[in-house]
């Protein structure tokens, strides 16, 4: 990851983490945008795993449990909570919550759960959805992703 964390994947937590996160980007044409997605998710539920989430201290969870965890609400309280889960605290830019539907992907959240925004429309556990109720800001790597 971008923060220098590093871990290994098996290809049955890879494929389990697939199915788990039930990413689809609205069937999307992109099946490299939703790969990565994936992949992130992946590595996202690994190091919940071996950092600990929800109360679980460290390595104290298999890798399903780490995939639930991610899946049931994340404590949305803190943005960069989130981004540093998946190694990008400090590899993005903040822009207004309006502005996501001009980046092909970005990070946005509600008061419980943060989301992946691809053209202004989140990914709702495999179905599209508006953004919904949330911060007035989403966050997008740098250097930016607009659409092309």
């Amino acid at each position: 990851m971008r923060d220098g964390f590093k871990c290994n994947l098996s290809k049955s937590e890879l494929a389990y983490a697939r199915k788990s996160s039930r990413f689809n980007l609205y069937k999307s044409k992109d099946k490299a945008l939703l790969q990565n997605a994936q992949e992130i998710y992946a590595i996202a539920a690994k190091r919940a795993q071996v950092q600990g989430n929800d109360g679980y201290g460290a390595n104290r969870m298999s890798y399903s449990r780490a995939c639930s965890s991610l899946n049931n609400g994340e404590n949305t309280q803190s943005v960069s909570e989130q981004l540093g889960r998946v190694g990008l605290k400090n590899h993005t830019t903040r822009v207004r919550r309006g502005d996501l539907k001009n980046y092909k992907a970005a990070l946005t959240y509600t008061p419980g759960h943060a989301y992946f925004v691809t053209e202004g429309k989140r990914d709702y556990y495999g179905k599209s959805g508006s953004l919904g109720r949330g911060g007035s800001y989403g966050w997008v790597l740098n250097p930016e992703t607009k659409k092309p």
